[in-house]
C-alpha cells in the first residue's frame, strides 16, 4: 500500500488545540496535510463518529486520506482509509480480511523488536525520535542515530514521530524515514496551514 503525498501524517488531539479540532484539520489540508489519523482517546462514541464525519467531508476537496486510531468499528466505515494500532502481536492476514486489502494498516513501535513484531503491517512509527512537549519526559528518546537503525532493520516504510520539526526532518529523510507523524505541533499552532507548509517545504529541501 503507497503512503499518502506528502508523507506527513497528522495525528489528531483536541486537547491541545486553541478552537475547534474541525478548524485546525481544516487549516491543515489547506497547508498541504494530505493524510490525518483522528487519534480522541477522551470523547465518546458518538463524539467520534461526528468528528470523523466532518473532517471526512473536510478530506474530500483536498483527496487526503483519514485513518483512525484503535477503533475498529470506525475503521470499518465507508471512506475510513485504515487503521493505526498500538504495539501488539497482530495476524496481519486477518486483519487484512476484516478492514480490505486496500486499507492502510499501521503499527506504533519503539525499538527493533517492537519493529519485527509488526512486519505484516503497511507502515510503523517510530518514536519518539525527540523529547516532545506533547509527551514530556516519554521516552527514552531515540535520535536520529536510533531510529536510522530500526528503520533500516525493518521491511516497511518507517516514520519518525516525536519533537518533529521542520530544523530537523531532513535528516530523518536522509537516515531513512518514509516520512513523518506530529502532533502537537500543528495542533497547538496558531497557524496550522502555515506549520505544516513549513514542515512539508522542508522535508522536500
Amino acid at each position: 500500500m503507497k503512503l499518502p503525498s506528502p508523507p506527513l501524517l497528522l495525528i489528531t488531539d483536541q486537547s491541545q488545540v486553541h478552537g475547534p479540532l474541525v478548524d485546525v484539520v481544516a487549516s491543515a489540508f489547506e497547508g498541504g496535510c494530505r493524510w490525518v489519523m483522528i487519534r480522541e482517546k477522551n470523547i465518546g462514541a458518538e463524539s467520534c463518529q461526528k468528528l470523523l464525519s466532518d473532517i471526512l467531508r473536510q478530506a474530500k476537496p483536498f483527496d487526503a486520506v483519514v485513518t483512525i486510531n484503535a477503533d475498529v468499528k470506525a475503521a470499518n466505515l465507508e471512506n475510513v482509509a485504515g487503521i493505526h494500532l498500538p504495539q501488539e502481536k497482530y495476524d496481519f492476514p486477518s486483519l487484512r480480511l476484516q478492514f480490505g486489502q486496500e486499507s492502510l494498516i499501521g503499527v506504533s513501535v519503539h525499538n527493533s523488536i517492537e519493529g519485527e513484531a509488526a512486519i505484516g503491517a503497511d507502515y510503523v512509527t517510530v518514536s519518539p525520535v525527540f523529547n516532545t512537549a506533547s509527551k514530556p519526559g516519554y521516552g527514552p528518546v531515540i535520535g536520529v542515530k536510533g531510529f536510522k537503525e530500526i528503520a533500516h532493520s525493518l521491511p516497511m516504510p518507517a516514520l519518525a514521530l516525536g519533537g518533529i520539526e521542520p530544523s530537523n526532518v531532513a535528516q530523518l529523510r536522509n537516515g531513512g524515514a518514509a516520512g513523518f507523524a506530529v502532533m502537537g505541533s500543528v495542533m497547538r499552532a496558531q497557524n496550522p496551514a502555515q506549520k505544516v507548509n513549513d514542515l512539508v517545504s522542508a522535508w522536500y529541501s
